[in-house]
């Protein structure tokens, strides 16, 4: 499995380029986050840390646009 929050970071603080990533896997990221929100909001509960998984939303947002 793709570890999305990291590449997500390394988007964020320019360690890849983001239109490479974009052109990629925009369309895999969308479709993962999409059926990994349910986990996704359940770890956000029970870990009481509403963070969790913030970098790889915030990228799903960007692209969804």
């Amino acid at each position: 499995m793709i570890d999305y929050e990291n590449v997500a970071l390394a988007v964020k603080v320019g360690i890849v380029d983001e239109e490479f990533i974009f052109q990629w896997m925009r369309s895999q990221l969308l479709r993962d986050y999409n059926t990994f929100a349910p986990i996704v909001l359940y770890r956000r509960l029970e870990s009481k840390v509403p963070t969790v998984y913030i970098e790889f939303e915030g990228l799903k947002n960007a692209w969804s646009e």
